[in-house]
C-alpha cells in the first residue's frame, strides 16, 4: 500500500459516494460532508502525531486507523457520538484483531507445507 493506491482508492470511492444516481442529492450531499468530516479527521489525527513517523507509516497501523475512521464517520453520519477515546480503542481493538487474523494465515499456510524429510512407501 502506497499514496498513490490511498489516492486512487479515495478516487474512484468518493465517484461512487458522489454520482450514486439511487440516492436523493440530499443523501449525496450529506456523503459529501461525512468525506469531510473523515478527511478532517485524518489531518488532525496526522497533526497531533507529528506528521510522518514510524509507528503511522507501518501499513497495519495505516490500514488500522483507516477501518475505524470509516466506521467513527459512518457512526457520527447516523447521529452517534464518538469520543477521541473511543476512536484510539477501536483502532487498538482493529490492530489487534489483524494481528490474530495475520497469525491464524501464517499458521494455515505452514500447517499446508508438507513436512520436512522425504516419504517412503513400504
Amino acid at each position: 500500500i502506497n499514496q498513490r493506491d490511498i489516492g486512487r482508492t479515495l478516487k474512484r470511492t468518493c465517484r461512487r459516494l458522489f454520482n450514486d444516481a439511487a440516492v436523493e442529492a440530499e443523501d449525496r450531499r450529506r456523503r459529501a460532508e461525512a468525506v469531510l468530516v473523515l478527511g478532517k479527521t485524518f489531518y488532525e489525527v496526522g497533526r497531533m502525531n507529528g506528521g510522518e513517523n514510524l509507528e503511522t507509516t507501518d501499513t497495519g497501523h495505516i490500514k488500522a486507523r483507516a477501518e475505524v475512521a470509516v466506521m467513527t464517520t459512518m457512526a457520527k453520519a447516523q447521529g452517534q457520538e464518538v469520543s477521541e477515546g473511543d476512536t484510539e480503542e477501536l483502532i487498538k481493538q482493529a490492530k489487534t484483531m489483524a494481528a490474530m487474523q495475520q497469525a491464524q494465515s501464517a499458521a494455515a499456510a505452514g500447517s499446508k507445507a508438507p513436512p520436512g524429510g522425504s516419504a517412503k512407501s513400504s
